[in-house]
């Protein structure tokens, strides 16, 4: 490792991001998920905060891509996802 790299200088501390005094508050509202289970997911909840950021983190096969793509997305896409029908190709 570079140990003057822009990364090593935040790994060691040498540079620092000053969290924010004030913080933003979020909308108050959740969509939470009770029960998600598939793959390595066993029957958990989980709430997601809307207009906040949210990270997915875990180490290699704990479910982050069951959750996200075969839970959170299908329920997203129902609600959020106008209908359009299917038409046949010509």
């Amino acid at each position: 490792m570079n140990g003057t790299s822009l990364t090593a200088l935040y790994l060691k501390r040498d540079k620092i991001i000053a969290t924010p005094s004030i913080r933003r508050k979020g909308s108050g509202k959740s969509l939470i998920l009770r029960g998600v289970s598939g793959n390595n997911l066993k029957k958990i909840d989980v709430e997601f905060r809307w207009a906040k950021l949210i990270c997915i983190t875990g180490v290699s096969g704990s479910g982050k891509s069951t959750l996200v793509y075969d839970t959170l997305y299908p329920v997203l896409s129902r609600h959020f996802l106008p209908f359009i029908p299917c038409t046949p190709a010509l």
